[in-house]
C-alpha cells in the first residue's frame, strides 16, 4: 500500500482557498479534493449556501473515512478543508482533533485574507452570515486551531495570504520537509 501524505489547506469561507487550491494542484501536480465534496458524496448532502453546518461531527466522521479510502490510490493529495466550522446557529466549532490525528497529514497550509475582502466576497455571493468582527474572530480561531493541530501532530506548517502569488506559496511548500523529503517534521 502507498503511504499517503496530505497537504491540508485550511482557511475560512470566502478567502479564495478553492481557487488557490486549483492553481496549487496544477503547479504541484497533486490531485485536489475538497472536504465538502467528499462529505456530500458520502452523505448525499445537499448544498448549504450559507456554509452553516448542523451535522459537524457526523460529517467529520464521513470525511475521515473518505480520506482514508483515498489513501489507497494516491501518494500525495492536496485537501481543501477546514479545522473550524460554523454551526447552524453561526457559532464556531473546532473539528475534533481525533479526526485530524487519524489522517496522514504531512503539512498544513493555513490561508488568511483581509477580512473586509472576505466580507465583500461573501456578501456578493449571498452567503454572508457573519459581521466583519465575527469573520475576523472566525479567521483567528481557524488560524490558532490549525497551528495547534500542526504542532501537536508535528506537521510542517506554511501560513500564507490567499492573495499571495501561488508560485511563492509553492516555493514555501517545497521547502517543507514533508514535500522535499516526504516526511513529517519541521514547523516553518
Amino acid at each position: 500500500m502507498i503511504e499517503m501524505q496530505i497537504v491540508f489547506v485550511t482557511g475560512i469561507h470566502g478567502i479564495g482557498k478553492t481557487t488557490l487550491c486549483m492553481t496549487l494542484s496544477d503547479l504541484l501536480q497533486m490531485p485536489l479534493v475538497t472536504a465538502s465534496t467528499l462529505i456530500k458524496e458520502a452523505m448525499g448532502s445537499s448544498k448549504n449556501p450559507a456554509k452553516l453546518n448542523p451535522e459537524i461531527e457526523e460529517n467529520a466522521l464521513q470525511f475521515k473515512q473518505a480520506v482514508l479510502e483515498l489513501s489507497r490510490a494516491h501518494e500525495r493529495l492536496l485537501l481543501d478543508g477546514h479545522t473550524v466550522l460554523l454551526t447552524d446557529s453561526g457559532a464556531t466549532h473546532r473539528v475534533s482533533h481525533a479526526i485530524f490525528e487519524a489522517l496522514p497529514i504531512a503539512c498544513f497550509l493555513i490561508l488568511y485574507n483581509e477580512v473586509d475582502l472576505v466580507y465583500s466576497r461573501l456578501a456578493s455571493a449571498g452567503t454572508l452570515t457573519l459581521s466583519e468582527r465575527s469573520l475576523a474572530e472566525f479567521q483567528d480561531e481557524e488560524l490558532l486551531y490549525a497551528l495547534s493541530l500542526a504542532g501537536s501532530m508535528r506537521c510542517d506548517v506554511v501560513v500564507a495570504c490567499a492573495s499571495e502569488d501561488p508560485h511563492s506559496i509553492v516555493e514555501r511548500l517545497l521547502r517543507t520537509r514533508a514535500l522535499a523529503q516526504g516526511q513529517k517534521g519541521r514547523v516553518e
